[in-house]
């Protein structure tokens, strides 16, 4: 069972296939059977391969970074190290998950979760423009929400049950 198991894994490595070359309205392909008269076999000896340039000779493709901050000020504009910017994240996905607000969740997902505000109002703190939105009894949600938004980010959000 071995031996035939093995000669027929090595069949294939021993046929070769034919190449044909035709002319067919002006074009030339190439396929694996003859396409009529102006079909020619191709040979495999005139086949010619090309190598690829070394790795090092490639021209690097560049991302635009116009609008991206290096991570070294990343880490240093909010004070948080990389462990605890992670658990950030994953705190405000869960919590998109489940249909609440998480503080440093954007503004389009709180309108997303608790639908256009019933409330707005625009203040300054500090030198941030900031945005208040509450929502009175929301779609999937009971009670009064209370969010301030400051830079496209929810900075305090509250929950009064009612």
């Amino acid at each position: 069972m071995k031996r035939l198991l093995a000669a027929l894994l090595l069949l294939p490595l021993a046929a070769q296939a034919q190449v044909y070359r035709c002319d067919v309205d002006g074009r030339t392909i190439f396929q694996d059977s003859p396409c009529g008269e102006n079909s020619t076999r191709v040979s495999q000896d005139s086949l010619t391969t090309y190598q690829p340039p070394a790795a090092h000779t490639r021209p690097l493709r560049s991302r635009s970074r116009s609008n991206t901050k290096p991570q070294s000020e990343m880490a240093a504009s909010d004070g948080l190290t990389y462990l605890e910017r992670i658990n950030k994240r994953n705190n405000i996905v869960k919590a998109r998950g489940r249909g609440q607000l998480a503080v440093g969740m954007s503004e389009t997902d709180t309108i997303s979760i608790l639908g256009y505000p019933n409330n707005y109002a625009s203040q300054r703190l500090k030198r941030d423009e900031c945005k208040q939105f509450r929502w009175y009894n929301p779609r999937f949600s009971s009670g009064h929400h209370y969010a301030l938004i400051c830079d496209g980010k929810v900075i305090k959000h509250n929950l009064i049950d009612r």
